[in-house]
C-alpha cells in the first residue's frame, strides 16, 4: 500500500481538495486506484509499481540532467545532479546551436539545492551558473568525468509577453455568427477584417474570437468549437472566397457562385453551408494546382514544411488538398491580424484554445498514446451542477505529456498563438490539475489529477515571447490559490466575469 501511495503522488493522482462549499474532501482509495488504472498501470502488479516508483523518483538522480531543463533567463542557473564523489571533477557544457562550449574545473563551492541518498551514495543537486542565452529551446550536452547527459534547455522569461498596463476596450465575438457579405451563410475572415477596421475606428484594441479549431467536414452539425476534431488546425469554413488568390479568373468557381443557394435563415444551416463551401474549396484547389505561379507553389511548400507536425496529424484521404485549405486559412487569419495592427490596435485578434478535443477526432487518434484510457475531462460538483460535470473530452496522461520534451503541448500552443496577438486558454487550471471522470465499479466516479505545472507554464511564457502574444487564463470555478498566484506572477491575465465579481449583494470587488 505504501508503494501504491507513492505512485499516486508521483503520477499526479490527487489525494484531496476543497469543495466550493469549503468542505474538505478526501478521495476514496478505490477512486485513486481507478485513476491510476486509466494511466495504463496495473495496480495489482507490485513489481511494476516498484519499478515505476524508482524510475520517477530515485532514478532521476542518476542522470546529470533531466530530458528538459528549465533555466530562468533573468537568473541563468542550470540544476545539475551529481554523485558527491565527483565534485572535484571538471564539468563541460555544450550548446551547439548557440556556439556555447565552456568548462568548469570542478563543481565545488556551488550552491546545493537538494540531495538524495541511494545505495549509500549521496547525490547533490547543484546550481551551475551558465551564460546568458536567448529565450527558447536549445539542445545541450553536459559531461562530468565519464558521465554524460543530453538535455533540452528551456530558457524561460520571468513573465509572459505583455503590452502597456492600462485598460483596453475590445469586442468578444463568435466568428461564425457574423453576417456574411458573400451570402454563403457563415461569417468568414473577410467579414472579420471588415469588423476589425470598424472596431479600430472606435479605439478598440482587440477582438476576442471563439476557438477556430478544425471541426468535422463530414459531420457538419458537430459545430461546437469546444469539442473539435483538432486544436492544432484551423476550420476551413472561415476561408473567405474574396480573399483567396485562386478565386481570380476562375470560371468554374464563378459559375458555381452564380448558382449559390439563397441563404436568409437567421441560424446557420451547417450542412448546406459546409456542402457548398467545400465545393468552392475544391475548385479553388484545382485552380491552384493548374495555374498557380512557381512562387506561390514554393510558398505553399514552405508552409507545409513549417507546419509539418500539425499537418501530419490530419486523417484525410488527400493530404495536399487538406494542407492547401490550412494554408489559405492561415494566410487569411494573418491578413486579419495585420489589418488590426495597421489600424492601431494594441493586441488585435485574441484566439481561444479549447481545453480538450473530441475522442474520435484526428488530434486524439494521431496522439492516442498521450491520452489516458477511458478517462474524460470534467469538473467537480458546484452550485450549477451538484453532481459534477463530464465534458466527454479525453484526458491527457500527465506522464506521457513529457514525450519528446513536451513536443505535443509546445506545438499546440505555438499553433494557437500563430497569426494572433493574444491567446485565451479555456479552463486554464488544466495546466495544474484536471478533474477526471471515469467509471469505477459500474458507477460514475472522479478525482483531480495533477499535471507538470512548471513545464506547461514555462511553455506558455516562452511561446508568448516567441510569438509576441499576450496570454489570458480562463480561471473560473474552483481554482487553487497557488494557481492564481502563479498566473499573476507570470503576467497571465485573469478572465474574470462581471457577474462573479460581487463582493456582497450590494457591490463589486475593487481592482
Amino acid at each position: 500500500m505504501q508503494s501504491l501511495s507513492q505512485l499516486y503522488y508521483l503520477h499526479g493522482i490527487g489525494y484531496e481538495y476543497t469543495k466550493y462549499t469549503g468542505e474538505h474532501v478526501i478521495f476514496d482509495e478505490s477512486t485513486r486506484r481507478q485513476a491510476l488504472s486509466c494511466c495504463g498501470i496495473d495496480t495489482q502488479d507490485a513489481d511494476a509499481i516498484k519499478q515505476l516508483n524508482f524510475a520517477l523518483d530515485a532514478g532521476t538522480w542518476l542522470n546529470l540532467l533531466p530530458h528538459t531543463s528549465i533555466i530562468e533567463a533573468h537568473h541563468p542557473i542550470l540544476k545539475v545532479r551529481v554523485d558527491e564523489r565527483l565534485l572535484s571533477r571538471s564539468c563541460t557544457l555544450s550548446v551547439p546551436s548557440l556556439d556555447i562550449h565552456f568548462t568548469r574545473e570542478n563543481l565545488q563551492d556551488l550552491a546545493v539545492l537538494g540531495d538524495y541518498g541511494l545505495n549509500g551514495i549521496r547525490y547533490l543537486e547543484l546550481a551551475l551558473p551558465v551564460p546568458d542565452m536567448p529565450i527558447g529551446y536549445h539542445d545541450a550536452l553536459i559531461t562530468v568525468a565519464d558521465q554524460q547527459s543530453h538535455s533540452q534547455l528551456w530558457i524561460t522569461p520571468k513573465e509572459c509577453f505583455s503590452i502597456d498596463d492600462k485598460k483596453r476596450l475590445g469586442l468578444s465575438i463568435q466568428l461564425y455568427s457574423l453576417c456574411n457579405e458573400e451570402g454563403l451563410g457563415i461569417g468568414d475572415f473577410a467579414d472579420l477584417a471588415k469588423l476589425i477596421t470598424e472596431a479600430a475606428t472606435h479605439n478598440m484594441d482587440y477582438v476576442l474570437l471563439n476557438p477556430l479549431h478544425l471541426l468535422f467536414e463530414h459531420s457538419p452539425e458537430r459545430a461546437s468549437p469546444y469539442s473539435p476534431n483538432s486544436r492544432a488546425l484551423l476550420n476551413p469554413l472561415y476561408i473567405a472566397v474574396s480573399l483567396c488568390e485562386d478565386a481570380k479568373n476562375n470560371s468554374s468557381l464563378d459559375k458555381l457562385l452564380a448558382d449559390k443557394p439563397h441563404n436568409s435563415a437567421p441560424y446557420i444551416d451547417y450542412t448546406s453551408v459546409s456542402d457548398f463551401k467545400y465545393q468552392v474549396f475544391s475548385l479553388l484547389y484545382q485552380h491552384f494546382c493548374e495555374f498557380a505561379s512557381a512562387q506561390r507553389k514554393q510558398q505553399f511548400a514552405r508552409f507545409c514544411e513549417t507546419h509539418k507536425h500539425s499537418l501530419s496529424t490530419m486523417l484525410v484521404g488527400d493530404r495536399d488538398y487538406a494542407s492547401y485549405l490550412q494554408w489559405q486559412a492561415h494566410l487569411q487569419l494573418n491578413i486579419c491580424q495585420q489589418a488590426a495592427r495597421d489600424s492601431g490596435m494594441a493586441i488585435g485578434l485574441i484566439n481561444d484554445l479549447a481545453v480538450g478535443c473530441a475522442g474520435d477526432g484526428s488530434e486524439f487518434k494521431s496522439q492516442n498514446e498521450l491520452f489516458a484510457d477511458n478517462a474524460h475531462v470534467g469538473a467537480p460538483p458546484d452550485p450549477w451542477a451538484e453532481h459534477g460535470q463530464n465534458w466527454g473530452l479525453p484526458a491527457l496522461n500527465p506522464q506521457k505529456l513529457s514525450k519528446d520534451n513536451f513536443a505535443f503541448y509546445r506545438s499546440l500552443i505555438r499553433a494557437n498563438m500563430e497569426d494572433v496577438g493574444g491567446l485565451r486558454i479555456d479552463h486554464v487550471m488544466a495546466i495544474r490539475r484536471l478533474w477526471w471522470c471515469f467509471e469505477n465499479n459500474a458507477q460514475q466516479d472522479g478525482c483531480y489529477v495533477y499535471y507538470p505545472f512548471e513545464q506547461l507554464l514555462a511553455v506558455l511564457k516562452i511561446e508568448s515571447h516567441l510569438n509576441q502574444c499576450v496570454v489570458i487564463g480562463e480561471d473560473l470555478g474552483v481554482v487553487p490559490n497557488e494557481v492564481r498566484e502563479a498566473l499573476k506572477a507570470s503576467a497571465i491575465y485573469s478572465n474574470g466575469l462581471f457577474y462573479f465579481e460581487k463582493e456582497s449583494p450590494r457591490g463589486f470587488f475593487s481592482r
